[in-house]
């Protein structure tokens, strides 16, 4: 929700009130980019780069505690 009110800023009330609620844009990025399935036991994890890396491009992840 942070980062649709970051988007509006500055867009004119009218336009605002055109834009779908905050509810059906969350569904639509749900049904578009659905979350991994769980895995049953955490050896299996897997975690995507996609799921790894800021959206800068800088690694989310740095630590594992499964390497120790």
């Amino acid at each position: 929700m942070q980062i649709i009110g970051e988007a509006t800023v500055g867009i004119p009330e009218s336009v605002q009130a055109a834009l779908p609620s905050v509810i059906a844009i969350s569904k639509t990025a749900q049904r578009t980019n659905p979350a991994p399935p769980a895995p049953i036991l955490l050896s299996k994890l897997v975690i995507d780069d996609s799921y790894s890396k800021t959206s800068s491009g800088e690694d989310s992840l740095l630590f594992n505690s499964e390497a120790c």
